[in-house]
């Protein structure tokens, strides 16, 4: 209490008192069945502090994200217990990906291999393929010419496909000859970084990389 008071509580005292406010109401209700009249004077004095102890887990909540997202030093042990003491509905970050990466990603984590894998390879034979937009030269939208190709990176877990994340643009073509033959004008491989929301997943990005975080209820220890 004395460190709350001067506002240098570390982590470890918030939980503490914490714990010593989630323990009043059972005290109260064991003090209730005693009729000495000091002890029913105690008990009318102890308040319960229902706001300040849920004030308190959300304090605890919000340092064990901080520990599973790695923003703070942790032992495999603690990291284990926060991840452990969160809510199901929490997202945690678990990758990183610069802006100026470009192709499949992935990393190892404690929670498995998180990647981000393209439907198909960029830089195969792109000839035969369903345009999703036309556009003219000068951008301005129209109904034949120019077309732009997009394929996606699809988020994973250990393999387990979780959806799409991300497009990357394969390149430019004109169409030819029929509406499903195009002839490559230029290929130029690019990533079309945006923030991504879904039931499971989301994507973050800023000016130079894009963080993404996964839903806990979805992940497991290895």
């Amino acid at each position: 209490l004395a460190r709350l008071g001067l506002r240098s509580a570390r982590p470890r005292d918030l939980s503490r008192l914490r714990a010593a406010l989630e323990s009043l109401p059972e005290l109260q209700q064991q003090l209730s069945t005693l009729h000495t009249a000091h002890l029913r004077h105690l008990s009318a004095r102890i308040g319960e502090f229902p706001a300040q102890a849920e004030l308190l887990r959300r304090a605890d909540r919000i340092h064990a994200l901080r520990i599973v997202n790695n923003e703070v030093p942790a032992s495999r042990a603690e990291w284990r217990s926060a991840f452990n003491s969160l809510r199901p509905e929490t997202f945690i970050h678990v990758l990183t990906v610069p802006r100026s990466h470009s192709g499949d990603f992935g990393v190892s984590t404690e929670v498995g291999e998180i990647a981000i894998t393209f439907t198909r390879d960029p830089y195969s034979d792109q000839i035969r393929y369903r345009p999703e937009k036309v556009w003219r030269l000068d951008g301005a939208q129209h109904n034949s010419g120019l077309y732009h190709f997009d394929i996606q990176g699809r988020l994973s877990v250990d393999g387990r496909d979780l959806g799409w994340i991300i497009d990357a643009r394969i390149g430019t073509y004109w169409r030819c000859c029929d509406e499903n033959t195009y002839n490559l004008k230029h290929q130029k491989f690019g990533m079309q970084w945006r923030n991504v929301d879904r039931d499971d997943y989301r994507m973050r990005c800023g000016s130079e990389e894009c963080k993404v975080y996964i839903r806990k209820g979805i992940l497991r220890f290895r």
